[in-house]
């Protein structure tokens, strides 16, 4: 999976994926959209594919590009919003904007629905590094709630994800029951973030990796266990680092 998200960061990511010719991805569209909801700025970006020989549908989403979209996320991190309805809970806004923009209201949406009927064995891989994490766990709760058929096909892996919303929301993702494995790297803080004093929780099982083991976590336990507070162990998974897997040959 990690390879997948990894190919979001190319520009294109078109032009990655002859770098990972052995996972026999296919990709059919990309979209790049505004996502901005602050001062600083901020495109998000996603793609969808197909991996014939592993019955897949794939969806993944771009991280964070630079600095300034991680100030907006930061900041925005202070101003949730409703997720549907306020029956849902409350999400961080740039992200639900990023998946509106990206996902619900690009042509990626109507595609998926092409694919989800022409290919009905076929799981959906849904994931992403960093944002991309964020926009891949709130697309396939949004994809439960609209085709509540598909929830058994859904597969979500997420890497260096930070929270995405409140616990009423949470509690709603759970409820969805769809495979959701969230993968971070050692000490990884954004993982951490947005900070629980703000109201934010996570979901889904933590597979929390170190130099010579992993372990598995259910919601924010893992990260009561994490003390660095540099950036390396985000920007790097399984030994690279993840936005320069198309570019470093």
């Amino acid at each position: 999976m990690l390879p997948l998200s990894a190919i979001a960061y190319g520009t294109p990511p078109e032009g990655c994926v002859g770098k990972f010719e052995n996972l026999g991805l296919k990709l059919l569209k990309t979209v790049e959209a505004d996502c901005k909801v602050g001062p600083f700025g901020s495109v998000c970006s996603g793609y969808i594919g197909l991996i014939h020989a592993k019955k897949a549908i794939v969806l993944a989403f771009r991280g964070t590009t630079n600095i300034w979209q991680l100030l907006e996320e930061l900041k925005a991190a202070f101003e949730k919003v409703e997720f549907l309805d306020e029956d849902h809970g409350e999400v961080h806004p740039l992200f639900l904007k990023g998946v509106e923009n990206v996902f619900i209201n690009s042509e990626l949406q109507p595609l998926l629905a092409l694919l989800l009927e022409k290919y009905p064995d076929y799981e959906i891989y849904i994931t992403g590094h960093s944002l991309g994490g964020a926009l891949a766990g709130l697309t396939a709760t949004w994809l439960s709630n609209i085709m509540p058929g598909i929830k058994d096909r859904i597969v979500l892996y997420t890497f260096g994800q930070p929270r995405i919303g409140t616990l009423q929301f949470v509690k709603y993702l759970a409820s969805m029951n769809f495979t959701y494995y969230r993968v971070s790297n050692g000490d990884d803080i954004v993982t951490c973030v947005a900070t629980t004093l703000l109201g934010y929780h996570h979901a889904g099982t933590e597979v929390l990796y170190t130099n010579d083991k992993h372990e598995e976590y259910y919601g924010d336990k893992g990260c009561s266990m994490k003390t660095r507070t540099n950036l390396m162990p985000h920007t790097h998974y399984f030994g690279r680092r993840v936005g320069e897997f198309c570019s470093s040959g």
